[in-house]
């Protein structure tokens, strides 16, 4: 019984100094990081540089010299005067000149529709000047014929440049008045004479003027036999007037360089009423 009791007093005694030793390792950490570490944490803040306060103020927002500069572009836009920010803007160009025709003596323009139009909105007596809008060249068959943009009686449409002088007159912004010849009203619009000009010439007078038949007797290029509308047989000089003007178109749309002899005949009569030539 004396071993068994020895040997429990041993264990015993183990086992408790065991536990001492465990609360003894315990309560030395606990002082430890009480008392020790602080110290250490604070050698560490000691040891990292400091952010610093300037440095805080620019990770939130930009620096002063940014600020400053940002102020006075802000403060330079509130403060620039409205002719300063127009000058930014395209200048307006200043007012072009004002280009006019004449409509030739003889001659009642037909305002047409479009181009080469066989619509005739109103007509435009001679000797009229009127402002050109803008201008188009139009081909017809063999045909290149300069068509002007007007407005007239409040009606806007085209005329032919063969209905006018062939002049254009200026007028610019301080009231100075020039003239100069349209290019191509002196010139012959088809490079050379043909039969197929011919037969344009014929399909371009029936759409655009007052005539309303036209006949080359036996082919002739010289010879133009024609019949107009019932006004223009008011008088024989109206009648002869029209078949001078066919003449002259019918010389600048071909080309033919020849004498032509333009035979008016009645509109309602087998018979002649007046001749033109040119």
């Amino acid at each position: 019984m004396s071993e068994l009791n020895k040997a429990i007093t041993w264990g015993f005694g183990l086992g408790c100094g065991c536990l001492l030793l465990v609360l003894f390792l315990f309560f030395g950490v606990m002082i430890f990081g009480a008392i020790i570490a602080p110290d250490v944490l604070l050698e560490s803040e000691r040891v990292k540089p400091a952010m610093q306060p300037t440095e805080m103020v620019s990770a939130r927002k930009p620096p002063a010299a940014a600020l400053q500069n940002r102020k006075e572009v802000e403060s330079a836009a509130e403060e620039a005067p409205m002719d300063a920010v127009q000058e930014q803007k395209a200048p307006s160009p200043q007012e072009s000149s004002k280009v006019f025709v004449s409509i030739a003596k003889g001659i009642t323009a037909n305002l047409r529709d479009v181009p080469n139009g066989t619509k005739t909105l109103t007509k435009i007596p001679q000797d009229t000047r009127i402002e050109i809008i803008s201008s188009r060249d139009v081909r017809s068959g063999a045909l290149e014929v300069t068509w002007h943009e007007v407005v007239y009686s409040g009606q806007s449409g085209w005329i032919s440049q063969y209905d006018t002088t062939g002049d254009l007159w200026s007028h610019d912004t301080t009231g100075e008045i020039s003239s100069s010849r349209a290019e191509g009203a002196d010139e012959v619009r088809i490079a050379e004479f043909s039969r197929e000009a011919k037969v344009a010439f014929q399909s371009w007078i029936l759409k655009n003027t007052a005539a309303t038949y036209l006949e080359y007797p036996q082919g002739s290029d010289s010879s133009i036999w024609v019949r107009f509308a019932p006004e223009l047989y008011e008088t024989k000089d109206s009648a002869e007037t029209a078949a001078v003007r066919l003449a002259r178109d019918y010389k600048l749309q071909t080309g033919y360089k020849g004498h032509v002899i333009v035979t008016v005949w009645h509109h309602a009569k087998d018979e002649i009423f007046a001749k033109g030539r040119l």
